[in-house]
């Protein structure tokens, strides 16, 4: 059996996007998921994505590492560090 998702029309499914982050969306079966802000939006009877932010599904962490694949985690609350490059140390510099 074809998911509420699956059944968009490939053109119509290719543009849909959040329309609070405009981000790609996931699908999830019959709704479309977006992990970076872990809510989903219901695909109505009639196969019609209903994106609307305040009618948007939050979801936990359990469902956001089902619908991902991935381990329930907090790397979105916690990212990794931010590493700037500032160019060779001064004893790497060339004398010229």
């Amino acid at each position: 059996m074809t998911s509420r998702a699956e059944a968009i029309d490939p053109i119509t499914r290719e543009r849909l996007v959040c329309p609070q982050d405009h981000g790609p969306l996931l699908d999830a079966g019959d709704e479309l998921y977006n992990p970076r802000l872990r809510v989903a939006y219901r695909i109505d009877d009639d196969g019609i994505p209903v994106m609307l932010a305040d009618e948007a599904r939050k979801v936990d962490d359990i469902e956001h590492a089902t619908l991902t694949g991935g381990a329930a985690d907090d790397s979105d609350q916690n990212p990794a560090p931010v590493v700037v490059d500032e160019g060779p140390a001064e004893d790497d510099k060339i004398d010229g």
